[in-house]
């Protein structure tokens, strides 16, 4: 490359880390959106790799909203760390095991709404338990009621169950304005997308949920 080459490459790139920090308030809310959507979208494909994924991702948005004092968001991230590593050894022994551990199935009228009154309850518990453990908690309804169904959400994911997706829309639909009312506008994009994708992993599971069916 000439010199004049390599000065406009120098220019293109100091460009594009000026409009990034024009929308993301710091790199680890950038690289916990990367990999945020990186997770979504292999998971919406069925396809284990999410679960390191999403890993990567909880760890960076840990710090990120630790340092913003959304403190039960940053909790729900060591949740998904552990949910995730739960996951990924589930998603490998199902791979592992016989055709039908790998189906995707759905809950019961009755699975539903245990699940619903379980977290309904653990969200009234944490709800009570929080703002003694971290003072300086904000927006604690909103953040500890996405936390509760986000951990719901990701169990069920790691079941494979398709209603997973529906629990995840609930928790996007949520965390969108949270994140807006917070000034995180690109975190807020990056739940906007998840919202739509959530739509888009309950289609494609449905659809491979019956071809399972079909075979």
């Amino acid at each position: 490359f000439s010199t004049t080459k390599l000065t406009c490459l120098g220019l293109i790139c100091q460009k594009i880390v000026e409009l990034l920090f024009k929308v993301f308030t710091d790199w680890f809310e950038l690289a916990g959106f990367l990999f945020g959507v990186a997770c979504v979208f292999m998971a919406m494909r069925n396809h284990i790799i999410n679960w390191p994924l999403a890993i990567i991702s909880s760890l960076f948005y840990l710090v990120f909203f630790w340092n913003g004092r959304l403190f039960s968001d940053a909790g729900l991230q060591l949740v998904f760390v552990g949910t995730s590593l739960f996951g990924w050894f589930n998603w490998r022994k199902m791979n592992a095991g016989h055709a039908s551990d790998r189906r995707i199935s759905r809950l019961t009228h009755q699975e539903i709404t245990q699940a619903a009154v379980i977290t309904l309850l653990v969200w009234r518990a944490w709800y009570w338990l929080l703002p003694k453990l971290m003072t300086l908690s904000e927006a604690l309804l909103l953040d500890t009621l996405t936390t509760c169904i986000s951990i719901s959400a990701v169990i069920l994911q790691a079941k494979r169950k398709l209603d997973c997706w529906v629990w995840w829309f609930i928790a996007n639909s949520i965390f969108v304005p949270l994140y807006i009312s917070r000034g995180y506008h690109a975190t807020a994009g990056l739940y906007s997308i998840l919202w739509v994708l959530s739509i888009v992993g309950f289609i494609a599971w449905r659809s491979e949920m019956r071809n399972q069916e079909a075979v």
